[in-house]
């Protein structure tokens, strides 16, 4: 990721931008609706960056940046005593659930391509994962046998779904 202070002939490649305290990310693996752009509020951190202008964040031996996420993921591991750019991820999503800012877990659906909370619903009854959903099914299923559901059973509701 590059340290730059313009937008400009940078549609190609990932960087921030020193002037707007913004990263933009251009090359995604979940690249469906564009650049991803990420607000950096620190402005430590962007005096910091501002010493590395015009290089890359982070480089290898030979001052150049890395090709392929793997060689970075090995240096992450090194220095962050063998967590992974994936852990740190998780612990930031995590951070996000648990304090229930739905404003900064959108920003994180968006930037990581992907729903964090609730993939699985039925109606109004959200799931984490598929097993819980699947589990919560077949018991419905299973206590309901072979019966008429009228609007006065307390399982209307969950029956129409389907």
């Amino acid at each position: 990721m590059k340290i730059t202070d313009t937008d400009v002939g940078n549609d190609n490649i990932n960087y921030i931008n020193n002037n707007t305290s913004k990263i933009i990310i251009n090359e995604h693996n979940n690249d469906k609706n564009g650049p991803k752009i990420i607000d950096l509020k620190s402005k430590t951190l962007m005096r910091q960056l501002r010493r590395g202008f015009n290089k890359y964040l982070i480089r290898n031996s030979t001052h150049e940046h890395y090709n392929d996420t793997s060689a970075f993921t090995k240096l992450f591991r090194r220095n962050f005593n063998k967590y992974t750019p994936h852990d740190l991820r998780k612990c930031i999503s995590s951070q996000a659930i648990h304090e229930g800012d739905p404003v900064k877990i959108k920003i994180l659906e968006r930037n990581q391509g992907h729903i964090l909370m609730n993939k699985y619903n039925i109606g109004d009854i959200n799931f984490k994962t598929k097993k819980a959903c699947l589990e919560f099914t077949r018991t419905k299923i299973k206590n309901l046998g072979c019966c008429t559901i009228d609007k006065e059973n307390v399982d209307f509701d969950f029956s129409i779904i389907f």
